[in-house]
């Protein structure tokens, strides 16, 4: 999806290092996926590339109504550019595809799913080559699906306490889907994914780990781990 903005001014700044002169440029713009905005590169209408070095958010609201979020920002551009060319000229960067707004949406079940060394740190048995599937339903069921290439899937049913069960929904919610969700740029992958079904009969899926933190301590598989722990559950 694009956001289009514009640069609506300039302000010259001096540097603390060299006394040289650079510029930043306040921009604001509104975002349908509220999500965390790593913004790599501007385009204009021409396809030409312009990329922001550094940026800060000086204000964020969110509209009741229309569910957009308003977003200003201070942005700098590569090597301290003087991009005065491009003040009120269209502009637009990518919002990330993977988003999904999960506010108003409830979770009936999680499906995740983990493949060969990405699972090595949640079971005793270091084995590869094999997929381990986790499906957590709203009603306190989990179940394990032990699945080895060539052999008929082992699956373990364990039920728990709803409220552990409650807890993880929301916490993935969170991970997953508000606004300050983002994609750390050294996770992902296909080996792990996380499936949501929820009530509205939509579905999403998402590759990789997602955090809410610039400690990047809440990953998602790290919120799956924690439930296994609570709940005593070994894999």
């Amino acid at each position: 999806m694009k956001t289009y903005l514009t640069l609506e001014k300039s302000i010259s700044h001096k540097s603390n290092y060299d006394g040289s002169i650079y510029k930043s440029y306040v921009t604001s713009f509104f975002s349908y996926t509220k999500s965390h905005h790593t913004i790599n590169d501007f385009y204009d209408e021409e396809g030409n590339v312009y990329i922001p070095e550094v940026y800060s958010f000086c204000e964020k609201k969110v509209d009741p109504d229309t569910n957009e979020m308003f977003v200003r920002a201070d942005v700098e551009f590569e090597d301290g550019l003087d991009m005065d060319f491009l003040l009120h000229k269209p502009l637009y960067f990518n919002e990330p595809e993977w988003f999904h707004d999960l506010t108003n949406e409830k979770i009936n079940k999680i499906v995740c799913s983990y493949s060969d060394w990405d699972i090595l740190n949640l079971i005793d048995n270091k084995t590869s080559n094999k997929t381990i599937n986790i499906v957590i339903f709203d009603d306190g069921m989990i179940q394990i699906e032990d699945i080895k290439e060539n052999q008929n899937p082992l699956i373990s049913t364990y039920q728990i306490n709803k409220t552990y069960i409650q807890q993880f929904f929301k916490a993935m919610k969170l991970n997953l889907g508000s606004e300050t969700t983002y994609e750390p740029s050294y996770v992902g992958g296909w080996s792990r994914s996380f499936t949501l079904y929820c009530e509205s009969g939509n579905v999403f899926e998402y590759h990789g780990n997602y955090c809410t933190d610039s400690n990047e301590d809440s990953l998602t598989t790290n919120i799956v781990g924690e439930l296994l722990t609570k709940c005593q559950i070994v894999i």
